[in-house]
């Protein structure tokens, strides 16, 4: 059983049906032909089907430029991986190209040099607005010392912390001030630690700061306010820095939601997102093997 049979491409799926019917499915098949071969082996339902009454999902895409100096230090690192990627040529790896798109993606968030970062006062602004009028919210990001940031900067406004490296009592407390308490309107929580297993219908806004690889895990997450005892509708807002890596990878993301709808769900068509190195390669317009 799994509630995300497709997590990044259609091998996640014939993975499961070499397990449950083996022989059935076959990578090269036509997706429709896949679609109508898994529909007896398949048992979905959706929160739109056992909770007509829960209030909908909005989707709010923010795309914003990076300041100046962060700018600066973006270009700077990507020309010098893309450098990098190019000495290496033929011992290039997935590990070197994601190694590289951390470190974008972490520039995007705040430059490590002046301190700069639009996606904070972005931020800021979004979340005393949600404050001001009297409501809670959730922010996750793909790494603690994001969150540390986030906290100093928005230290004002009282957020609490929850991530894997709190002892069990320090989360429980967390979640308890947040949940309870209307003097701590804002939790800020990692994918990882925070994308399963919790309540929090007290809150109804929840802000990605930063995007993460997989949309089943940012649905997880988001999933954590939207549940059975949510009164309003659960607004999402995502940051994403124009002309960067995460613009790219946030089309990434979206074929990614698309293939799932096409075979799982039979909505618009999708397309194969199976990220190859050679797709890694083209997220930098680069050739593989370069040298």
């Amino acid at each position: 059983m799994t509630g995300t049979p497709i997590e990044n491409c259609l091998d996640d799926l014939e993975s499961i049906f070499r397990f449950v019917k083996p022989g059935l499915l076959k990578f090269s098949m036509p997706l429709s032909d896949m679609k109508a071969m898994i529909q007896d082996y398949l048992l979905r339902r959706t929160k739109d089907q056992v909770a007509p009454d829960l209030p909908g999902k909005i989707y709010r895409d923010i795309y914003l430029d990076l300041s100046p100096q962060q700018a600066l230090s973006y270009h700077v690192a990507e020309r010098e991986g893309i450098v990098w990627l190019r000495q290496l040529g033929q011992q290039v790896t997935v590990k070197h190209m994601l190694g590289l798109i951390q470190r974008l993606k972490q520039i995007c968030n705040s430059d490590p040099k002046s301190g700069e970062s639009a996606k904070l006062e972005q931020l800021e602004s979004d979340i005393e607005e949600v404050i001001a009028h009297g409501r809670k919210a959730i922010v996750f990001s793909q790494w603690v010392e994001t969150l540390y940031l986030i906290a100093e900067r928005l230290r004002g406004l009282r957020p609490v912390l929850f991530h894997g490296k709190m002892t069990l009592a320090q989360r429980l407390s967390s979640l308890y001030q947040f949940r309870e308490h209307a003097e701590y309107p804002l939790i800020l929580m990692t994918y990882g630690s925070g994308g399963v297993g919790l309540n929090l219908q007290c809150a109804n806004y929840v802000f990605l700061f930063d995007r993460w690889w997989n949309p089943a895990i940012e649905e997880q997450a988001i999933n954590r306010a939207h549940r059975l005892g949510q009164r309003h509708p659960v607004i999402i807002t995502r940051y994403i820095m124009r002309d960067t890596i995460e613009s790219r990878i946030q089309e990434i993301l979206e074929r990614k939601r698309s293939l799932f709808h096409q075979v799982i769900e039979g909505q618009r068509p999708g397309l194969d997102v199976t990220l190859t190195l050679e797709e890694l390669f083209e997220l930098f317009d680069l050739q593989p093997n370069s040298s």
